[in-house]
Protein backbone atom coordinates (compact mmCIF):
# COMPACT_ATOMS: atom_id res chain seq x y z
CA UNK A 1 0.00 0.00 0.00
CA UNK A 2 1.45 3.39 -0.98
CA UNK A 3 0.14 6.49 0.72
CA UNK A 4 1.70 9.95 0.74
CA UNK A 5 2.71 10.58 4.33
CA UNK A 6 0.13 12.71 6.04
CA UNK A 7 -0.85 11.14 9.32
CA UNK A 8 -4.38 12.56 9.45
CA UNK A 9 -5.13 11.57 5.86
CA UNK A 10 -3.68 8.13 6.45
CA UNK A 11 -6.01 7.61 9.42
CA UNK A 12 -9.05 7.48 7.15
CA UNK A 13 -7.42 4.85 4.93
CA UNK A 14 -6.38 2.75 7.92
CA UNK A 15 -9.88 2.93 9.39
CA UNK A 16 -11.23 1.55 6.12
CA UNK A 17 -8.76 -1.36 6.32
CA UNK A 18 -9.66 -2.11 9.95
CA UNK A 19 -13.35 -2.15 9.21
CA UNK A 20 -12.82 -4.42 6.22
CA UNK A 21 -11.00 -6.82 8.58
CA UNK A 22 -14.12 -7.00 10.78
CA UNK A 23 -13.65 -4.26 13.41
CA UNK A 24 -16.90 -2.24 13.63
CA UNK A 25 -15.54 0.48 15.94
CA UNK A 26 -12.31 2.43 15.56
CA UNK A 27 -11.32 5.25 17.90
CA UNK A 28 -8.60 7.81 17.35
CA UNK A 29 -6.15 9.33 19.85
CA UNK A 30 -7.15 6.98 22.63
CA UNK A 31 -5.60 7.80 25.98
CA UNK A 32 -4.63 5.33 28.71
CA UNK A 33 -1.99 5.61 31.46
CA UNK A 34 -0.87 8.97 30.03
CA UNK A 35 -0.20 7.34 26.67
CA UNK A 36 -2.03 8.30 23.49
CA UNK A 37 -2.26 5.76 20.68
CA UNK A 38 -3.18 6.84 17.15
CA UNK A 39 -6.00 4.31 16.62
CA UNK A 40 -7.61 1.43 18.48
CA UNK A 41 -9.92 -1.08 16.79
CA UNK A 42 -12.68 -2.82 18.76
CA UNK A 43 -15.17 -5.65 18.48
CA UNK A 44 -18.56 -5.35 20.23
CA UNK A 45 -20.05 -7.93 22.61
CA UNK A 46 -23.80 -8.65 22.93
CA UNK A 47 -23.75 -6.47 26.06
CA UNK A 48 -22.40 -3.52 24.02
CA UNK A 49 -18.97 -3.80 25.61
CA UNK A 50 -16.11 -2.61 23.42
CA UNK A 51 -13.23 -5.09 23.38
CA UNK A 52 -9.91 -3.67 22.09
CA UNK A 53 -8.35 -5.94 19.46
CA UNK A 54 -5.60 -3.89 17.84
CA UNK A 55 -3.55 -0.77 18.54
CA UNK A 56 -2.30 1.22 15.54
CA UNK A 57 0.59 3.62 15.21
CA UNK A 58 1.30 5.62 12.07
CA UNK A 59 4.95 6.40 11.47
CA UNK A 60 7.16 7.66 8.67
CA UNK A 61 9.53 4.69 9.01
CA UNK A 62 9.17 1.22 10.63
CA UNK A 63 12.08 1.84 13.00
CA UNK A 64 12.94 -0.29 16.02
CA UNK A 65 11.88 2.54 18.37
CA UNK A 66 8.50 2.69 16.58
CA UNK A 67 8.05 -1.05 17.09
CA UNK A 68 8.99 -0.79 20.78
CA UNK A 69 6.50 2.04 21.25
CA UNK A 70 3.81 -0.04 19.55
CA UNK A 71 4.67 -3.02 21.77
CA UNK A 72 4.28 -0.91 24.91
CA UNK A 73 0.87 0.33 23.71
CA UNK A 74 -0.27 -3.24 23.04
CA UNK A 75 0.68 -4.18 26.61
CA UNK A 76 -1.22 -1.21 28.06
CA UNK A 77 -4.38 -1.91 26.04
CA UNK A 78 -3.96 -5.68 26.25
CA UNK A 79 -4.76 -6.21 22.58
CA UNK A 80 -3.97 -9.49 20.79
CA UNK A 81 -2.75 -7.56 17.71
CA UNK A 82 -0.78 -4.47 16.82
CA UNK A 83 -0.46 -2.65 13.52
CA UNK A 84 2.40 -0.42 12.40
CA UNK A 85 1.59 1.76 9.39
CA UNK A 86 4.05 3.69 7.22
CA UNK A 87 3.44 5.42 3.89
CA UNK A 88 4.32 2.24 1.99
CA UNK A 89 3.70 -0.63 4.41
CA UNK A 90 1.25 -2.06 6.91
CA UNK A 91 2.85 -4.52 9.32
CA UNK A 92 0.64 -6.66 11.55
CA UNK A 93 2.02 -8.18 14.75
CA UNK A 94 0.72 -10.82 17.07
CA UNK A 95 1.39 -9.33 20.48
CA UNK A 96 2.20 -12.63 22.26
CA UNK A 97 5.37 -12.98 20.21
CA UNK A 98 5.48 -9.62 18.46
CA UNK A 99 6.37 -11.37 15.25
CA UNK A 100 4.95 -10.11 11.96
CA UNK A 101 1.90 -12.04 10.70
CA UNK A 102 -0.51 -12.10 7.77
CA UNK A 103 -3.47 -9.74 7.89
CA UNK A 104 -5.88 -11.13 10.55
CA UNK A 105 -9.66 -11.07 10.40
CA UNK A 106 -11.96 -10.44 13.36
CA UNK A 107 -15.35 -11.72 14.46
CA UNK A 108 -17.66 -9.30 16.23
CA UNK A 109 -20.98 -10.24 17.81
CA UNK A 110 -22.57 -6.86 17.04
CA UNK A 111 -21.84 -4.59 14.10
CA UNK A 112 -22.93 -1.37 15.86
CA UNK A 113 -22.30 0.05 19.29
CA UNK A 114 -25.60 0.77 21.06
CA UNK A 115 -24.31 1.94 24.44
CA UNK A 116 -25.82 5.40 25.04
CA UNK A 117 -22.64 6.88 26.47
CA UNK A 118 -20.69 5.71 23.44
CA UNK A 119 -23.31 7.17 21.11
CA UNK A 120 -23.14 10.50 22.94
CA UNK A 121 -19.34 10.42 22.69
CA UNK A 122 -19.69 9.88 18.95
CA UNK A 123 -21.88 12.98 18.67
CA UNK A 124 -19.40 15.09 20.65
CA UNK A 125 -16.43 13.81 18.64
CA UNK A 126 -18.22 15.00 15.49
CA UNK A 127 -19.11 18.36 17.03
CA UNK A 128 -15.45 18.92 17.86
CA UNK A 129 -14.40 17.89 14.35
CA UNK A 130 -16.83 20.37 12.75
CA UNK A 131 -15.68 23.41 14.73
CA UNK A 132 -13.53 24.79 11.94
CA UNK A 133 -16.09 24.18 9.20
CA UNK A 134 -19.30 25.73 10.47
CA UNK A 135 -20.85 27.72 13.32
CA UNK A 136 -21.48 25.50 16.37
CA UNK A 137 -25.25 26.12 16.20
CA UNK A 138 -25.32 24.45 12.76
CA UNK A 139 -23.21 21.39 13.53
CA UNK A 140 -26.04 19.38 15.15
CA UNK A 141 -28.04 19.61 11.92
CA UNK A 142 -25.58 17.64 9.77
CA UNK A 143 -25.56 14.89 12.42
CA UNK A 144 -29.37 14.84 12.27
CA UNK A 145 -29.29 14.74 8.46
CA UNK A 146 -26.77 11.91 8.58
CA UNK A 147 -28.90 9.82 10.92
CA UNK A 148 -31.96 10.54 8.76
CA UNK A 149 -30.06 9.32 5.68
CA UNK A 150 -28.96 6.15 7.45
CA UNK A 151 -32.57 5.54 8.59
CA UNK A 152 -33.74 5.82 5.00
CA UNK A 153 -31.00 3.54 3.67
CA UNK A 154 -31.76 0.91 6.29
CA UNK A 155 -35.46 1.04 5.51
CA UNK A 156 -34.58 0.38 1.87
CA UNK A 157 -32.09 -2.38 2.79
CA UNK A 158 -29.22 -0.44 1.25
CA UNK A 159 -27.26 0.68 4.31
CA UNK A 160 -24.02 -0.45 2.67
CA UNK A 161 -24.31 2.66 0.45
CA UNK A 162 -23.52 4.82 3.47
CA UNK A 163 -19.79 4.10 3.25
CA UNK A 164 -19.76 5.08 -0.44
CA UNK A 165 -21.11 8.59 0.23
CA UNK A 166 -19.40 11.80 -0.74
CA UNK A 167 -20.93 15.19 0.01
CA UNK A 168 -22.58 15.54 -3.41
CA UNK A 169 -24.26 12.11 -3.14
CA UNK A 170 -25.24 12.83 0.46
CA UNK A 171 -27.02 16.12 -0.22
CA UNK A 172 -28.47 14.95 -3.56
CA UNK A 173 -30.08 11.99 -1.80
CA UNK A 174 -31.50 14.25 0.92
CA UNK A 175 -32.77 16.78 -1.61
CA UNK A 176 -34.25 14.47 -4.25
CA UNK A 177 -35.49 11.57 -2.18
CA UNK A 178 -35.29 11.52 1.59
CA UNK A 179 -37.01 14.79 2.55
CA UNK A 180 -39.79 14.01 0.08
CA UNK A 181 -40.13 10.42 1.35
CA UNK A 182 -40.61 11.54 4.96
CA UNK A 183 -42.79 14.55 4.09
CA UNK A 184 -40.23 17.12 5.25
CA UNK A 185 -41.44 20.26 3.54
CA UNK A 186 -38.39 22.52 3.56
CA UNK A 187 -35.20 23.08 1.63
CA UNK A 188 -32.13 21.04 2.51
CA UNK A 189 -29.77 23.14 4.61
CA UNK A 190 -26.31 22.26 3.34
CA UNK A 191 -23.38 22.43 5.75
CA UNK A 192 -20.30 22.11 3.53
CA UNK A 193 -17.32 20.65 5.38
CA UNK A 194 -13.77 19.62 4.47
CA UNK A 195 -13.32 16.34 2.63
CA UNK A 196 -11.44 14.66 5.48
CA UNK A 197 -14.02 15.77 8.03
CA UNK A 198 -16.79 14.41 5.82
CA UNK A 199 -15.06 11.04 5.63
CA UNK A 200 -14.64 11.16 9.40
CA UNK A 201 -18.38 11.90 9.67
CA UNK A 202 -19.19 8.84 7.52
CA UNK A 203 -16.82 6.72 9.61
CA UNK A 204 -18.20 7.70 13.04
CA UNK A 205 -21.93 7.62 12.19
CA UNK A 206 -21.35 4.27 10.53
CA UNK A 207 -20.44 2.81 13.93
CA UNK A 208 -23.82 3.43 15.55
CA UNK A 209 -27.28 2.05 14.60
CA UNK A 210 -29.31 3.65 11.82
CA UNK A 211 -32.17 4.18 14.29
CA UNK A 212 -32.39 4.10 18.07
CA UNK A 213 -35.38 4.84 20.35
CA UNK A 214 -33.35 7.41 22.27
CA UNK A 215 -31.77 9.26 19.33
CA UNK A 216 -34.35 12.04 19.53
CA UNK A 217 -33.69 12.58 23.22
CA UNK A 218 -29.91 12.37 22.77
CA UNK A 219 -30.03 14.96 19.99
CA UNK A 220 -32.13 17.25 22.17
CA UNK A 221 -29.56 16.81 24.95
CA UNK A 222 -26.88 17.80 22.46
CA UNK A 223 -28.79 20.94 21.48
CA UNK A 224 -29.39 21.85 25.15
CA UNK A 225 -25.79 21.42 26.24
CA UNK A 226 -24.58 23.63 23.43
CA UNK A 227 -27.23 26.32 24.05
CA UNK A 228 -28.83 26.02 20.60
CA UNK A 229 -32.45 27.10 19.95
CA UNK A 230 -33.65 27.20 23.57
CA UNK A 231 -37.03 28.65 22.60
CA UNK A 232 -38.04 25.24 21.22
CA UNK A 233 -36.87 23.20 24.22
CA UNK A 234 -38.18 22.26 27.64
CA UNK A 235 -35.69 21.83 30.49
CA UNK A 236 -34.85 18.17 31.29
CA UNK A 237 -36.33 18.26 34.79
CA UNK A 238 -39.65 19.64 33.52
CA UNK A 239 -39.99 17.13 30.69
CA UNK A 240 -39.37 14.31 33.16
CA UNK A 241 -41.99 15.83 35.47
CA UNK A 242 -44.54 15.86 32.63
CA UNK A 243 -43.70 12.24 31.77
CA UNK A 244 -43.89 11.14 35.41
CA UNK A 245 -47.28 12.76 36.01
CA UNK A 246 -48.80 11.46 32.75
CA UNK A 247 -47.47 7.95 33.40
CA UNK A 248 -49.16 8.11 36.82
CA UNK A 249 -52.56 8.40 35.14
CA UNK A 250 -52.46 4.65 34.30
CA UNK A 251 -54.26 5.09 31.00
CA UNK A 252 -54.22 2.26 28.46
CA UNK A 253 -53.76 2.69 24.71
CA UNK A 254 -53.87 6.45 25.05
CA UNK A 255 -53.78 9.20 22.46
CA UNK A 256 -51.75 12.32 23.25
CA UNK A 257 -51.76 15.83 21.80
CA UNK A 258 -48.73 18.08 22.36
CA UNK A 259 -49.97 21.58 21.55
CA UNK A 260 -46.57 23.21 21.06
CA UNK A 261 -44.11 20.40 20.56
CA UNK A 262 -40.97 22.35 19.65
CA UNK A 263 -38.19 19.83 19.08
CA UNK A 264 -40.12 17.33 21.18
CA UNK A 265 -38.49 17.48 24.62
CA UNK A 266 -41.66 16.30 26.36
CA UNK A 267 -42.96 14.17 23.47
CA UNK A 268 -39.81 12.02 23.23
CA UNK A 269 -39.68 11.56 27.01
CA UNK A 270 -43.30 10.42 26.98
CA UNK A 271 -42.92 7.95 24.13
CA UNK A 272 -39.75 6.46 25.58
CA UNK A 273 -41.28 6.02 29.04
CA UNK A 274 -44.85 4.95 28.18
CA UNK A 275 -45.53 1.94 25.97
CA UNK A 276 -49.28 2.59 26.17
CA UNK A 277 -49.17 5.59 23.82
CA UNK A 278 -50.85 4.43 20.62
CA UNK A 279 -50.52 7.81 18.91
CA UNK A 280 -48.91 11.15 19.73
CA UNK A 281 -50.02 14.11 17.64
CA UNK A 282 -47.61 17.04 17.72
CA UNK A 283 -48.45 20.51 16.46
CA UNK A 284 -45.89 23.29 16.11
CA UNK A 285 -46.32 26.82 14.76
CA UNK A 286 -42.76 27.15 13.42
CA UNK A 287 -42.56 25.11 10.21
CA UNK A 288 -38.83 24.34 10.40
CA UNK A 289 -39.11 23.25 14.01
CA UNK A 290 -42.04 20.97 13.16
CA UNK A 291 -39.90 19.38 10.45
CA UNK A 292 -37.01 18.87 12.88
CA UNK A 293 -39.38 17.10 15.27
CA UNK A 294 -40.46 14.88 12.40
CA UNK A 295 -36.81 14.07 11.61
CA UNK A 296 -36.07 13.30 15.26
CA UNK A 297 -39.08 10.96 15.36
CA UNK A 298 -37.84 9.13 12.24
CA UNK A 299 -34.32 8.52 13.55
CA UNK A 300 -35.84 7.33 16.85
CA UNK A 301 -38.04 4.82 15.04
CA UNK A 302 -41.15 6.39 16.60
CA UNK A 303 -43.87 5.34 14.17
CA UNK A 304 -46.70 6.42 16.46
CA UNK A 305 -46.18 10.17 15.97
CA UNK A 306 -48.07 12.51 13.66
CA UNK A 307 -46.71 16.00 13.07
CA UNK A 308 -48.77 19.05 12.11
CA UNK A 309 -47.18 22.35 11.14
CA UNK A 310 -49.67 25.02 12.15
CA UNK A 311 -51.25 27.17 14.85
CA UNK A 312 -52.77 25.04 17.59
CA UNK A 313 -55.17 27.89 18.37
CA UNK A 314 -56.73 28.15 14.93
CA UNK A 315 -59.80 25.97 14.23
CA UNK A 316 -58.70 24.77 10.77
CA UNK A 317 -55.46 23.05 11.70
CA UNK A 318 -56.17 19.35 11.08
CA UNK A 319 -56.93 18.70 14.76
CA UNK A 320 -60.14 16.81 14.07
CA UNK A 321 -60.26 14.36 16.97
CA UNK A 322 -60.25 14.38 20.76
CA UNK A 323 -57.42 13.05 22.92
CA UNK A 324 -56.92 11.21 26.18
CA UNK A 325 -54.14 13.58 27.24
CA UNK A 326 -53.32 17.10 26.08
CA UNK A 327 -49.89 18.54 26.91
CA UNK A 328 -49.66 22.31 27.28
CA UNK A 329 -46.16 23.79 27.48
CA UNK A 330 -47.01 27.19 26.01
CA UNK A 331 -44.92 30.19 25.04
CA UNK A 332 -45.09 32.54 28.01
CA UNK A 333 -45.94 36.20 27.68
CA UNK A 334 -48.79 38.40 26.58
CA UNK A 335 -50.63 37.99 23.30
CA UNK A 336 -48.98 40.62 21.10
CA UNK A 337 -51.44 40.60 18.20
CA UNK A 338 -54.95 39.24 18.59
CA UNK A 339 -56.05 37.40 15.43
CA UNK A 340 -59.71 37.53 14.45
CA UNK A 341 -59.75 33.73 14.75
CA UNK A 342 -58.96 34.05 18.47
CA UNK A 343 -62.07 36.10 19.24
CA UNK A 344 -64.14 32.93 19.40
CA UNK A 345 -62.37 31.96 22.64
CA UNK A 346 -64.33 32.83 25.76
CA UNK A 347 -61.18 33.94 27.58
CA UNK A 348 -60.75 36.85 25.15
CA UNK A 349 -64.13 38.26 26.13
CA UNK A 350 -64.85 38.63 22.40
CA UNK A 351 -61.52 40.34 21.88
CA UNK A 352 -62.13 43.00 24.54
CA UNK A 353 -59.44 41.86 26.97
CA UNK A 354 -56.37 44.07 26.68
CA UNK A 355 -54.07 41.86 28.77
CA UNK A 356 -54.18 38.18 27.92
CA UNK A 357 -51.50 35.56 28.41
CA UNK A 358 -50.87 33.18 25.50
CA UNK A 359 -51.21 30.27 27.91
CA UNK A 360 -54.85 31.19 28.56
CA UNK A 361 -55.73 30.64 24.91
CA UNK A 362 -53.83 27.35 24.97
CA UNK A 363 -55.73 26.24 28.06
CA UNK A 364 -59.15 26.93 26.57
CA UNK A 365 -58.16 25.20 23.35
CA UNK A 366 -56.91 22.22 25.36
CA UNK A 367 -60.27 21.86 27.10
CA UNK A 368 -61.86 21.61 23.64
CA UNK A 369 -59.43 18.92 22.49
CA UNK A 370 -59.58 16.50 25.42
CA UNK A 371 -62.00 13.60 25.76
CA UNK A 372 -64.48 13.51 28.67
CA UNK A 373 -62.54 11.90 31.52
CA UNK A 374 -59.26 12.77 29.78
CA UNK A 375 -56.51 15.00 31.12
CA UNK A 376 -54.86 18.32 30.40
CA UNK A 377 -51.38 18.64 31.91
CA UNK A 378 -50.22 22.23 31.65
CA UNK A 379 -47.59 24.71 32.77
CA UNK A 380 -49.01 28.05 33.90
CA UNK A 381 -47.39 31.13 35.38
CA UNK A 382 -47.73 31.95 39.05
CA UNK A 383 -49.63 35.12 38.13
CA UNK A 384 -52.24 33.07 36.25
CA UNK A 385 -53.32 31.39 39.50
CA UNK A 386 -53.93 34.62 41.39
CA UNK A 387 -54.31 37.62 39.06
CA UNK A 388 -57.68 39.27 38.69
CA UNK A 389 -57.24 39.52 34.90
CA UNK A 390 -57.03 35.72 34.55
CA UNK A 391 -60.22 35.12 36.56
CA UNK A 392 -62.26 34.57 33.39
CA UNK A 393 -59.94 31.71 32.37
CA UNK A 394 -59.93 30.14 35.83
CA UNK A 395 -63.73 30.24 35.82
CA UNK A 396 -63.81 28.53 32.43
CA UNK A 397 -61.52 25.78 33.72
CA UNK A 398 -63.69 25.33 36.80
CA UNK A 399 -66.74 25.00 34.56
CA UNK A 400 -65.25 22.38 32.22
CA UNK A 401 -62.56 20.62 34.25
CA UNK A 402 -61.78 19.03 37.60
CA UNK A 403 -58.54 20.42 39.01
CA UNK A 404 -56.75 17.34 40.34
CA UNK A 405 -53.34 18.78 41.13
CA UNK A 406 -51.39 22.02 41.46
CA UNK A 407 -47.66 21.53 41.76
CA UNK A 408 -45.69 24.69 42.52
CA UNK A 409 -42.25 24.69 40.87
CA UNK A 410 -39.20 26.69 42.03
CA UNK A 411 -38.40 30.01 40.32
CA UNK A 412 -35.33 28.69 38.47
CA UNK A 413 -37.17 25.72 36.91
CA UNK A 414 -37.18 26.98 33.32
CA UNK A 415 -33.71 28.52 33.33
CA UNK A 416 -31.73 29.17 31.19
CA UNK A 417 -34.71 29.68 28.85
CA UNK A 418 -36.74 31.95 31.16
CA UNK A 419 -36.84 32.92 34.82
CA UNK A 420 -40.67 32.96 35.08
CA UNK A 421 -42.05 31.05 38.08
CA UNK A 422 -44.49 28.37 36.96
CA UNK A 423 -46.86 25.73 38.27
CA UNK A 424 -47.94 22.42 36.81
CA UNK A 425 -51.70 21.86 36.61
CA UNK A 426 -53.33 18.45 36.21
CA UNK A 427 -56.90 18.92 34.94
CA UNK A 428 -59.47 16.22 34.21
CA UNK A 429 -62.31 16.86 31.76
CA UNK A 430 -65.70 16.51 33.42
CA UNK A 431 -67.89 13.67 32.23
CA UNK A 432 -71.00 15.64 33.23
CA UNK A 433 -71.74 19.21 34.23
CA UNK A 434 -72.71 18.04 37.71
CA UNK A 435 -69.35 16.46 38.46
CA UNK A 436 -67.54 18.07 41.41
CA UNK A 437 -64.04 17.72 42.80
CA UNK A 438 -63.72 15.64 45.96
CA UNK A 439 -60.24 16.79 46.92
CA UNK A 440 -57.09 18.28 45.48
CA UNK A 441 -53.44 17.25 45.40
CA UNK A 442 -51.07 20.11 46.26
CA UNK A 443 -47.28 20.05 46.22
CA UNK A 444 -44.69 22.77 46.72
CA UNK A 445 -41.34 21.86 45.19
CA UNK A 446 -38.58 24.06 46.57
CA UNK A 447 -36.01 22.46 44.26
CA UNK A 448 -36.08 20.45 41.04
CA UNK A 449 -34.76 17.47 43.02
CA UNK A 450 -38.20 17.26 44.66
CA UNK A 451 -40.02 16.69 41.36
CA UNK A 452 -39.79 12.92 41.75
CA UNK A 453 -41.33 13.21 45.22
CA UNK A 454 -44.21 15.21 43.74
CA UNK A 455 -44.78 12.52 41.12
CA UNK A 456 -44.78 9.77 43.75
CA UNK A 457 -47.10 11.82 45.94
CA UNK A 458 -49.56 12.37 43.08
CA UNK A 459 -49.43 8.68 42.15
CA UNK A 460 -50.18 7.73 45.75
CA UNK A 461 -53.01 10.28 45.86
CA UNK A 462 -54.49 8.88 42.61
CA UNK A 463 -54.48 5.40 44.14
CA UNK A 464 -56.45 6.55 47.15
CA UNK A 465 -53.56 7.15 49.55
CA UNK A 466 -52.26 10.34 51.07
CA UNK A 467 -49.35 12.37 49.75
Amino acid sequence: MTIQFNEKSMEIEIVKILKERGLPVVKQEVRMNNKIVDLVGYTVTPDNELVPQVVVEIKLQPTMSAQKQLMSYAEIFQTPYALLVTPDRTIWFETDTFLPIENPTFKTEKIFVEDLQEIERTFHVLLDAFRGDMPPQNSWLIILQGLLTRSYLQKNESLEQWHEMDQNKFYDLLETTIYQHYGIDQYVEKQIIGERNFKHFIWKLGEIPATHPLYGQLMINLIERNNFHGEYLTSPTVRELFAGIINSLNLNSLSVLDMGVGYGSIAHSLINSNLNIKKLTAIELNKSTANYFKMLSVISGHKNTHTISGDALEPNNSLNTLYDVVVVDPPFGKVQKMKDEYFRYSVTNKGKRKFLETSELFLERATEMVLPGGYVVALVTESFLFSETAQITRSLLKERMIVEAIISLPPHTLKPYTGIKVNLLVLRRKTSNKEKADNLFLANCESVEQFSEAVEGYKNWKNGGYS
